[in-house]
């Protein structure tokens, strides 16, 4: 009967450190499950050019408080993803230009790269080369104004022109370049050697 009573306890024993051993398990697997901080930033980041995408969607569909819910969203709910933030704050302005039109003439530079913004979205290329002109005879290291004056270039298929004013402007701005990477108007600019030059990552910054 005494070894029967051993027995019992060692295979108690044993069950309990089996459990034990399982718990262990089960908690190795759940650490190892989580998500890394790198896989978390890359989910963020693709969450956030998706709003920002789902702006310009409707900003071109002339739904100026869609796309000003969706922009906004990229600033409130993405703080880190800095890069995009001054390019949604541009739209977000032609969104409010849109929905409480001004009736003056545009004067600061903000006005000016707004003014043109919201001009080359309705085409009116003209109108927005003579505003971002006007910026950069006024200030010539303003960077929105460089870099809007590289867009409408490049809509046009000038490269010629589109590139120094993206170079000024990512001169002016380093995160330019970042913004520049996702700016679906400089696809014509991609096989350009200038252009993979001006958006490459510093090598200061490559691990």
């Amino acid at each position: 009967m005494a070894k029967e009573r051993r027995t019992g306890t060692q295979t108690k024993k044993t069950a309990t450190t089996r459990k034990a051993r399982s718990s262990s398990k089960v908690k190795a697997s759940s650490k190892t499950a989580q998500p890394s901080g790198v896989d978390a930033k890359r989910t963020s980041y693709l969450e956030a050019v998706k709003l920002y995408e789902k702006g310009l969607e409707a900003l071109q569909q002339r739904n100026f408080t869609g796309a000003s819910s969706a922009l906004k969203a990229v600033i409130d709910e993405h703080g880190d993803e800095r890069e995009l933030h001054e390019r949604v704050r541009i739209y977000l302005k032609i969104c409010e230009r849109e929905l409480a039109p001004l009736s003056a003439e545009p004067q600061t530079q903000e006005e000016l790269v707004l003014a043109a913004t919201v001009a080359l979205n309705e085409l009116e290329t003209e109108k927005a080369l003579g505003y971002l002109e006007q910026a950069v005879r006024e200030n010539p290291s303003a960077d929105g104004a460089h870099y809007m004056l590289a867009v409408l270039f490049a809509q046009q298929g000038n490269a010629e022109q589109a590139l120094p004013h993206l170079g000024r402007a990512i001169e002016l701005d380093p995160e330019n370049r970042l913004v520049a990477l996702q700016e679906a108007d400089f696809d014509i600019l991609k096989d350009e050697i200038e252009f993979q030059t001006l958006v490459a990552e510093p090598p200061a910054s490559r691990p």
